[in-house]
């Protein structure tokens, strides 16, 4: 018997939300769906929990989108993100690949089409060995020397200590952490957090990266974000005394 998947799917609209769960889940899949960002985490267990998330991009306008949740997921789970929008401008596509979505798809969709598309990012998820994603978590140094609460905004390290985040921040931070393996841009930060593309001349990404790192420096954390002149931001492990000691 063909095991059932699960779906975690977020969007404030129930008629389309309520009419893609019953299509899903005649696909043989479990949909649990969500209308609130602090719900849905709420109700996760555990990362083998589920399978695929499905978020809706703008969620009607409240104070969270589908990006904070996008961004929140990559930063603590190894799994698909989808994202649904009727956007279908520049800055949106690119504020979603900003923060890490597998898959954009717009509004309105086959549902054939979209579930076949679905399908195919959680094989292609399923493939990757558990080596592979045992390297991937732990060749990300925030993730070894830090402990992340994303609902409280705060930050702490191994010895308890604690900082806390202002909303933009957390946001930078879990941008940073998704793409802990490369470097992102002042660009596709901006557009992650914003949803909009940057002014050339604004100062802002680099400001919320200044602030952030000056919180990791008051954790004495072993990592810091460098900043690459015309690239943008990487996440590197610092030498330490021991480690220097050790070598």
């Amino acid at each position: 018997m063909k095991q059932r998947r699960t779906a975690y799917l977020l969007d404030d609209d129930e008629i389309n939300s309520l009419l893609l769960k019953a299509n899903l889940e005649k696909s043989g899949y479990d949909c649990h769906w969500f209308s609130e960002i602090e719900r849905m985490f709420d109700s996760l267990k555990d990362e083998k929990s589920v399978d695929v998330f499905i978020l809706d991009y703008d969620l009607g306008g409240k104070k969270e989108s589908g990006l904070d949740a996008c961004r929140r997921v990559k930063s603590e789970y190894r799994k698909p993100v989808v994202m649904l929008t009727g956007d279908r401008s520049s800055p949106t596509v690119l504020a979603c690949m900003a923060v890490g979505a597998d898959l954009y798809i717009e509004k309105p969709y086959e549902f054939d089409q979209f579930l076949a598309k679905v399908s195919a990012i959680i094989r292609l998820y399923a493939r990757m060995p558990e080596t592979s994603e045992m390297n991937a978590v732990s060749s990300n140094p925030l993730l070894e020397v830090l402990s992340c609460n994303a609902g409280a905004r705060e930050l702490s390290n191994r010895a308890g200590s604690v900082v806390s985040l202002t909303e933009k921040e957390m946001a930078f931070y879990e941008i940073i952490c998704a793409n802990a393996g490369s470097h992102v841009s002042r660009e596709e930060v901006y557009t992650g957090i914003y949803g909009r593309q940057m002014d050339p001349m604004s100062r802002i990404v680099d400001n919320l990266a200044c602030r952030v790192r000056a919180k990791l420096q008051k954790l004495k954390v072993p990592v810091d974000i460098q900043v690459i002149r015309g690239v943008g931001y990487r996440v590197v492990a610092l030498v330490t005394d021991r480690a220097q000691q050790e070598a």
